[in-house]
């Protein structure tokens, strides 16, 4: 089915769902309308997102080839100067609407994450009724566009208060991230993500302080999931805190390893970022060195990030799974077949890493690996994951 009708289809579903507000709502329970013959505020808020402007655009089929084109030319062009897209979008969706701009990029790649964060923040800011701005955004680019909406919404609102804000917008994100989803599969531990950006701009980018608003979820694996958040938020300037150091291979690993272990609270939240760049063989396996030498959580956690950093690895090669989670322990290498399968929905590499637990020598393992790759990621309930937390 083509990408833009299924996530058309994607809005159709959310007139399914009543969430009236995101206060006093446990997550999985529905809210009782206090008026049935009045449509709920998602309902009504869906119903105005399929027609709303900054769904459907403003130019006709006519115009939309070379509008488009433009649009690619603008794109391309942020992106190569590093100037950023925000202001790309900001001209562009309201002539192209959401549905087209999100087809040109899932067309071009399905999970295309890295793409669409700043459209979601332009939505937020253009559209201000949060449940309609979902209903835009729906699923685009594995939620990169909700991430970027929840994110800018929640730290605007603190922005135009007064008084501990930090609390007031705590307190609203929990009970928002406990509600029923609005958004079909934007499940609570991707709601937690988002709240990890969010709180990571609220706090400039203090980092204990940040970490310790993330503690507030009842829940570890909602903790673990607003720490990753956390952490792709601040990579940026994490990054540059090791930019001109005249490492080799070694010391830059082991520098980022000991950051981790000594910052975070789940260490696999942020090797995942903060590794990002040391993903081929060589360092990978350093990686795994560094990980035979934690004990505890620490452990378990670290094999976790060293099978998602190894996920381009064994993308290209399904055989590579086996090789680099042949821990002895059988709770490091179920860690790290968890951390290179347990992925989103829409994975570009979804279908590579499938066939990987396949070449897993273990008949056990490979069980365990389809099982894990069969559970979608930022839903709650995986006790492999919660295992390391």
């Amino acid at each position: 089915m083509n990408r833009v009708v299924q996530r058309l289809a994607v809005v159709g579903w959310l007139l399914l769902l009543a969430v009236p507000s995101y206060a006093g709502m446990s997550h999985g329970a529905h809210a009782a309308d206090s008026d049935s013959s009045r449509p709920s505020r998602p309902m009504a808020a869906t119903q105005a997102a399929r027609t709303h402007p900054l769904m459907t655009g403003s130019i006709t089929a006519a115009q939309q080839p070379q509008v488009m084109a433009d649009f690619i030319r603008a794109y391309g062009k942020a992106r190569q100067n590093r100037t950023g897209t925000i202001k790309v979008f900001r001209r562009y969706l309201p002539l192209l609407g959401a549905h087209r701009i999100v087809g040109y990029f899932e067309q071009r790649d399905e999970s295309c994450h890295g793409e669409l964060h700043n459209l979601g923040k332009v939505i937020a800011r253009q559209e201000p009724d949060l449940i309609t701005a979902m209903g835009i955004c729906a699923d685009a680019c594995t939620y990169a566009c909700q991430h970027g909406l929840v994110k800018t919404h929640f730290a605007d609102r603190a922005k135009e208060s007064e008084g501990n804000h930090l609390a007031r917008i705590q307190r609203e994100l929990e009970q928002f991230c406990a509600a029923e989803p609005v958004v079909p599969q934007f499940y609570a531990g991707n709601c937690a993500h988002s709240a990890g950006h969010a709180y990571a701009m609220l706090t400039n980018g203090a980092l204990p302080p940040t970490l310790a608003l993330c503690s507030g979820f009842e829940v570890a694996e909602m903790q673990f999931y607003c720490e990753t958040g956390v952490f792709m938020q601040l990579i940026g300037r994490i990054s540059r805190t090791f930019d001109g150091r005249n490492e080799g291979l070694q010391a830059a690993v082991r520098m980022r390893m000991e950051y981790c272990v000594r910052e975070a609270h789940y260490i696999s939240a942020c090797m995942r970022f903060v590794l990002t760049d040391f993903r081929k063989p060589g360092a990978l396996t350093i990686i795994s060195q560094h990980c035979s030498q934690l004990e505890g959580l620490s452990r378990q956690g670290c094999f976790n990030g060293l099978g998602f950093l190894a996920r381009g690895e064994i993308s290209r090669d399904p055989a590579a799974l086996e090789a680099r989670c042949h821990q002895k322990e059988h709770s490091d290498r179920r860690q790290c077949i968890s951390g290179a399968v347990f992925a989103k929905t829409g994975h570009r590499h979804a279908e590579a890493i499938a066939a990987a637990c396949a070449h897993l020598g273990d008949s056990a393992d490979r069980r365990f690996c389809a099982t894990q790759h069969g559970q979608p990621y930022y839903r709650l309930g995986n006790p492999t994951l919660d295992a390391m937390l």
